[in-house]
C-alpha cells in the first residue's frame, strides 16, 4: 500500500514538473527571439520549481495529475511548432476531463451536448460563410430561391421553398448571403441528428453513458470537419439538405432499433417514412441508401414484412414528404425563372424530376475499362476529407460492428459502399460532393468505434480516457487542418467583382454570352438586385448530343446573335472575322 502511494506521488510530482517545463518552453518561444542556453535552463527550472511548490497540495490530495505527463511530448519535440504545442495541450486536457470518475452521468447531458454542437457548428459555419453572390450552381440557387424559380434537374423544390423563406425572413445581408447562411443551419442540424443516432446505437452496443455522449460528439466532429461538408455548409448548395435527410433516416432507424414497445417503433417508422419521402423528393440520386434502410428495418423486425397494417402510416408520411414536388409543375405553368418548357405536363415533370437528360451519366464509369481507375481514386477522395486517425477508426469500427452487431454493419457499411459506388461511377466533376451522403454512415461508425474500444474490451482506467481523448482530438485536428482555407474564403467577393463591372460597362441593350459559371451570377445581379435589366444575358450551353467542341458552339451562338447591338463574351476566343 505504501509503495502504491509512493508511486502515485511520484507520478503527481512528475506531472507537475511536465506542466512547468511545457509552460517554460511555450513562454520562451512566444517571446519570438533566441535565448542563451543558460537562460533557457534557468527559466525552465524556475517554472518547474514553481509548479512543484504550487502543486504540493494537489499531490497530497491524490488529485489526478498523470494526464499532464502527455505535455512532455512537446517538451521533447525537436522543433518549434505552435500547432503541435496546442495539440498536445488539448489532448492532455481531454484526457484529464474524460478520465474523471463520473459516478452519475445525467440524462440531460445528451441534449446539452446536442445544443452545444448546434450552436458551435452554426457559429463556425456562419463565420466562414461565403459573403456574397457565387458562380455556377450556387449562383443559380441564389437566383432561383429569391424568385421562386426552378433549378436544374431534379429541381430541388423543397430546397427552393425553404431558401425563399430564408431570403425573405432574414433581416440582414444580401439575398445571396442569406441563402448561404441556410446551408449552415441545415448542416448544423445534420450534426445533431448524427450525434443522436450514434448515441442510440452506442447504447444498443452496451456503451456507458459517458461513452454515448463522447461517441456522439466524435461522430459530429468527424462529419462537421470533413472538407466538402464544411465547404457546402458555407455556400448556397442543395447538398446539405440531401445529407440532412440521410441523417434523419438513419436517426429514425436508430430509434426504431432502440424502441422497447410497439408505439415507439411505430413513431420511428413514421419518422423514417417522412425522411425517405422528403429525401427522395429532394434528390433521388443522393438517396441511394434507401435500399439498406429497408433491409435493416426488416433485419431488426422480420415480422414487419408480414404485417401490412403497420405500413400505412409510414407510407402516408412518405407520400406527404413528396408533396413539395407539386411545386415544379405549378411554377412551370407560371413560367417561373429558369423553368424548362413543358414542365407543367406529366412527361415534362418526370423528365425534369428524374433527371432523364443526365441518364447517360449514371453509372457511366461502371465498366471493366473505367471502374478500376475510378475505384483507385476512392482512398484519395476520403483522405481529402479525413485525417489518417479518423480513417483508421472507421476501419476498426466497421470490423468491430461485423463482430458485435452484423445487422448494423450491413446498414452502415452497405450505405457507405453503395453511395461510394454510385458517386465514383457517375460522370460529373463534383465527385466529392456526390459522396457526401457516404460521409454520414462513416461518421457514425467512427463514433461507435469509440464505444467498441472503450466499453467492450477489458481496459484500464488509464487507457480508456486516453483513447476517448484521441478520438475527439482527431476530429479537432481535422477541423484545425481545414479551417484556414475557409476563413480565407469567407471574405471572397470574386463573383461580384467579375460580374458587376461587366454589366455596368456593357453598352445599352448589349447581349452578354456567358458560360454556366458566369451566367448565373450575372442573372442574379440583374433579376434579384435590379442591376442593368436592359442587358440580355444568354447562357451558352455545350451540346453533347451533337458532339461539337465548346469553342464551335460559341461561334455558332455569336453568328446566331449577330446584329447591330454589341455582343460581350465571358470566354476569350479569337474567331476569324470577329474582333
Amino acid at each position: 500500500m505504501r509503495a502504491k502511494s509512493a508511486w502515485r506521488s511520484g507520478i503527481g510530482w512528475g506531472a507537475l514538473a511536465s506542466v512547468g517545463l511545457f509552460l517554460a518552453r511555450v513562454i520562451l518561444e512566444s517571446a519570438g527571439r533566441p535565448w542563451s542556453g543558460s537562460l533557457v535552463a534557468a527559466a525552465s527550472g524556475l517554472v518547474a520549481v514553481g509548479s512543484l511548490v504550487l502543486g504540493r497540495s494537489l499531490v497530497e490530495r491524490h488529485a489526478r495529475l498523470w494526464p499532464a505527463l502527455l505535455l512532455l511530448a512537446y517538451v521533447l519535440w525537436p522543433h518549434r511548432d505552435p500547432v503541435v504545442a496546442v495539440s498536445v495541450a488539448v489532448l492532455a486536457t481531454l484526457v484529464w476531463l474524460l478520465g474523471r470518475e463520473w459516478s452519475y452521468f445525467p440524462e440531460w447531458a445528451g441534449p446539452l451536448a446536442d445544443g452545444a454542437t448546434f450552436v458551435v457548428a452554426l457559429a463556425i459555419y456562419t463565420a466562414t460563410a461565403a459573403p456574397d453572390v457565387l458562380p455556377a450552381d450556387a449562383g443559380e440557387f441564389q437566383l432561383v430561391a429569391a424568385l421562386l424559380g426552378v433549378a436544374h434537374p431534379p429541381g430541388f423544390p423543397l430546397y427552393t421553398i425553404l431558401g425563399h423563406l430564408f431570403v425573405r425572413l432574414l433581416p440582414w445581408g444580401t439575398p445571396a448571403y442569406r441563402l448561404n447562411l441556410m446551408s449552415g443551419v441545415v448542416a448544423s442540424g445534420t450534426l445533431v441528428l448524427v450525434a443522436r443516432a450514434t448515441r442510440l446505437w452506442a447504447r444498443r452496443l452496451g456503451a456507458s453513458s459517458l461513452m454515448e455522449v463522447v461517441g456522439g460528439l466524435a461522430a459530429a466532429l468527424t462529419l462537421g470537419t470533413a472538407t466538402t461538408f464544411w465547404a457546402q455548409a458555407t455556400i448556397a448548395s442543395k447538398r446539405p439538405l440531401t445529407v440532412f435527410f440521410t441523417a434523419l433516416a438513419l436517426y429514425a432507424l436508430s430509434r426504431f432499433a432502440a424502441a422497447e414497445e410497439t408505439r415507439g417503433a411505430g413513431r420511428a417508422l413514421v419518422l423514417l417514412g417522412l425522411a425517405l419521402g422528403l429525401g427522395f423528393g429532394q434528390d433521388a440520386l443522393g438517396f441511394a441508401s434507401i435500399l439498406f434502410v429497408a433491409i435493416y428495418a426488416l433485419l431488426i423486425d422480420p415480422r414487419l414484412a408480414v404485417q401490412p397494417d403497420r405500413w400505412w402510416r409510414p407510407v402516408l408520411a412518405g407520400l406527404l414528404g413528396l408533396l413539395p414536388l407539386a411545386y415544379l409543375p405549378i411554377r412551370g405553368a407560371m413560367d417561373a425563372p429558369l423553368a424548362p418548357q413543358g414542365l407543367a405536363t406529366l412527361r415534362g415533370f418526370l423528365h425534369h424530376f428524374l433527371g432523364l437528360g443526365f441518364s447517360g451519366d449514371m453509372f457511366a464509369f461502371a465498366n471493366a475499362a473505367d471502374l478500376p481507375h475510378r475505384l483507385a481514386l476512392v482512398p484519395t477522395l476520403f483522405a481529402l476529407q479525413f485525417n489518417v486517425v479518423i480513417l483508421m477508426l472507421a476501419l476498426f469500427g466497421l470490423l468491430g460492428l461485423l463482430r458485435r452487431d452484423w445487422r448494423l454493419f450491413v446498414l452502415l457499411a452497405g450505405s457507405l459502399v453503395l453511395h461510394t459506388f454510385v458517386s465514383v461511377t457517375y460522370r460529373a466533376p463534383q465527385t466529392v460532393e456526390y459522396l457526401m451522403p457516404a460521409y454520414v454512415p462513416m461518421a457514425i461508425v467512427v463514433g461507435l468505434a469509440l464505444s467498441l474500444l472503450c466499453d467492450r474490451w477489458p481496459m484500464s482506467d488509464f487507457l480508456r480516457p486516453v483513447i476517448a481523448a484521441v478520438v475527439l482530438w482527431a476530429g479537432l485536428l481535422n477541423g484545425w487542418a481545414h479551417g484556414p482555407s475557409f476563413v480565407e474564403l469567407a471574405g471572397d467577393h470574386t463573383a461580384r467583382r467579375v460580374a458587376e463591372p461587366l454589366l455596368e460597362a456593357a453598352p445599352g441593350g448589349a447581349l452578354v454570352l456567358a458560360d454556366w459559371r458566369w451566367a448565373m451570377p450575372l442573372r442574379y445581379l440583374q433579376e434579384v438586385e435590379g442591376l442593368r435589366p436592359d442587358v440580355e444575358v444568354r447562357y451558352v450551353y455545350p451540346d453533347p448530343v451533337a458532339g461539337e467542341e465548346y469553342r464551335d458552339v460559341w461561334l455558332q451562338r455569336i453568328e446566331e446573335a449577330v446584329s447591330d447591338r454589341p455582343i460581350l463574351l465571358t470566354h476569350f476566343y479569337q474567331f476569324d472575322g470577329y474582333t
